[in-house]
């Protein structure tokens, strides 16, 4: 096998290769030696899951349920089912064969390593390949202290075409789950491995190891495009259920319900859509008929939605950033809660402004404040109210110097405001310019443009703490800012 993209010349009686007879071998030492198939065992919910905040009656409903689609659940990618409802394809900008020479690995990893491709043969995700596609694998280490085989498949992504099939809205996804008083959430096990690769596109995935040349059957992790083909799957399985509070964000499936029965008959409903896929779903990574949820980096109970904890306890422990890189890394992980935080812009403005490239890398106190400020506002574990479209929403905005904010509220039973939503923005060279008349007016406009799939077709109030707002109707001048 030639690696290189050169032509290989061999001289006359070159030595290739020496031969000997082998008189014993070790199931282990081969890659292609398959190992005996062992029937599936059942998964113990009882002895591995909380289910202890249900009664006898709802436990018992829960695992005749779970014994009934037993097999839809797989521990191990050796029990994976295969879908072919849509099937992957890659395509290129051009026909060039990408080809790179196989990593050197660790000889302590190297049993791991052909330990894993067996396991991913006898699966049937890889097969032996001659294409003259090659992507190098590494082992790379997990947070418990195990590896896993990756492909680097850099170069095929460079020259792949976007696909540009939408993944789902994360804040309409938890909002989704409003009014509901039990949660179910589920992963589907390796769920990219499950999804068939179309059979004339398999060979572009192909991966060089010193155990021979193979390439994927089944979606590989870490392909361009993978996302996006697996959600685009995932909506033709759970096509129609939306409306039932059932959503799939790639592969994880969440279920939200008003009480245990209509939970049940939901659980139902998925399970079957899921044999019919021949998919199947982690049981470890199973959580049933719960109070509360953590779904996409945001946990809800009760109308009531919070940061996840595991992403605060990281923004406890960040120190100053001695660099841009470092600044940009922080802001990207407070800014996927600006909605949490009022006037986070207005707050983030001199690290903001730190990230450009013209601005002189300085960390003073107003830095260091910015950034104390935005890690308290989330270490403090900030809730916001899910929204209810049977009732009224009001709008609150407010504009300073070199920022707009808004919030989006609701009343309660008791008339008390509780904040739905954050939002803020800085505002550009010419609007700092404004008169404060224009400001509050922009601030306005600002607030109804960002939460305008919640305020559409809706009446609702504004508030302003500037007086003047009022008589903005009474701005005839069509050349005046305010009137356009």
């Amino acid at each position: 096998m030639n690696l290189k993209d050169e032509p290989l010349h061999l001289n006359k009686n070159m030595l290739l290769a020496k031969v000997q007879l082998v008189l014993s071998t070790s199931a282990e030492e081969f890659v292609y030696n398959v190992t005996e198939n062992k029937d599936k065992k059942s998964f113990n919910w009882e002895q591995n899951h909380d289910l202890s905040h249900l009664d006898a009656v709802e436990k018992a409903k829960l695992l005749k349920l779970l014994e009934k689609y037993d097999s839809i659940f797989a521990q191990n990618i050796e029990e994976l089912g295969e879908c072919d409802l849509v099937q992957h394809q890659i395509h290129l900008t051009d026909n060039i064969p990408t080809r790179q020479r196989p990593y050197r690995v660790p000889y302590a990893l190297k049993p791991e390593m052909r330990r894993q491709i067996n396991i991913l043969l006898e699966a049937g995700i890889i097969q032996p390949s001659n294409s003259p596609y090659a992507a190098p694998v590494l082992m790379v280490r997990k947070p418990d202290g195990s590896y896993r085989l990756v492909a680097d498949l850099r170069k095929l992504n460079e020259k792949t075409i976007p696909d540009n099939f939408p993944l789902p809205n994360l804040t309409e996804m938890v909002d989704m789950l409003s009014g509901a008083k039990f949660f179910t959430s589920m992963d589907l096990t390796s769920g990219f491995h499950q999804m068939k690769m179309h059979p004339d596109h398999a060979f572009l995935t192909g991966i060089a190891t010193e155990f021979g040349v193979f390439e994927f059957k089944r979606l590989p992790f870490g392909l361009r495009n993978a996302s996006a083909s697996f959600q685009r799957l995932m909506s033709i399985v759970l096509a129609g259920l939306s409306h039932l509070q059932i959503g799939c964000y790639i592969d994880d499936i969440i279920i939200a319900s008003k009480s245990v029965e209509d939970h049940l008959s939901k659980l139902g409903i998925v399970f079957k859509r899921l044999i019919d896929a021949n998919l199947r779903v982690k049981p470890s990574k199973c959580s049933f008929l719960q109070k509360k949820v953590t779904y996409l980096g945001q946990t809800v109970s009760e109308g009531q939605v919070f940061p996840d904890t595991k992403n605060l306890d990281s923004i406890r422990k960040a120190v100053p950033p001695k660099n841009r890189k470092q600044v940009r890394s922080f802001l990207g992980l407070t800014g996927f809660y600006r909605r949490f935080i009022p006037n986070y812009s207005k707050t983030a403005l001199p690290l903001t402004n730190l990230t450009k490239e013209n601005v002189p890398f300085n960390w003073l106190i107003i830095e260091q404040t910015a950034f104390e400020t935005l890690k308290n506002a989330l270490t403090l574990e900030p809730c916001l109210k899910l929204p209810d479209f049977s009732k009224p929403f009001s709008l609150c905005t407010d504009a300073s110097k070199f920022a707009l904010g808004a919030v989006l509220v609701q009343d309660d039973e008791g008339g008390f405001q509780h904040p739905v939503a954050f939002a803020s923005k800085k505002l550009s060279k010419s609007e700092i310019s404004y008169s404060v008349v224009e400001k509050e007016t922009l601030g306005v406009v600002f607030g109804v443009t960002q939460f305008k799939s919640y305020l559409y077709g809706r009446k609702f109030t504004v508030y302003s703490d500037q007086q003047c707002l009022t008589r903005v109707k009474s701005f005839n001048d069509p050349t005046s800012r305010i009137s356009r």
